[in-house]
């Protein structure tokens, strides 16, 4: 895992350990303590707490006692179903839509889901949207489950 040291952002870590579990580079199950984490990235343990908080939100990772964490089981029926949701939150959305309003969304992909997630009604689903379009589409680039073992990913701009 790549030393943050002197970065110390919050975010920067999220970044770094979504997208290494997303890459496979930490596997389902591994389990490990915010100190772990915070030495073998140098910094201290308050961002990596935060970091794990959000990470936990997003799904992937479940938290256990004593500041010990588990990878969550990503499995490619795990993400079906986080796209299937996705697309039933989406198309009700678009469902309710005038026709001008529809036509009025943006033509990339990416800029497409975030005005979905960003004008959707209810809080939570709201929030559930904006989670899975942000685990797609971390940076920018469309990133897509591959096989199950090792989480091969495949990066496709737009």
């Amino acid at each position: 895992m790549e030393y943050i040291g002197n970065k110390k952002k919050q975010g920067s870590i999220v970044e770094l350990l979504r997208d290494e579990i997303l890459a496979g580079n930490i596997p389902d199950g591994s389990e490990m303590t915010q100190n772990e984490l915070a030495e073998s990235l140098g910094v201290s343990r308050m961002p990596v707490r935060e970091a794990l908080i959000l990470l936990e939100y997003q799904g992937l990772i479940d938290r256990l006692p004593n500041n010990h964490v588990r990878v969550a089981s990503l499995t490619e029926d795990y993400f079906r179903h986080i796209l299937k949701t996705g697309c039933r939150l989406e198309l009700e959305f678009l469902q309710n839509l005038e026709k001008e309003e529809r036509s009025s969304l943006p033509d990339r992909e990416l800029n497409f889901h975030r005005e979905i997630w960003r004008n959707y009604p209810y809080s939570l689903s709201r929030k559930n949207l904006e989670t899975i379009t942000e685990m797609l589409y971390p940076d920018g680039t469309r990133k897509v489950s591959g096989e199950m073992s090792g989480r091969k990913q495949r990066k496709r701009s737009y």
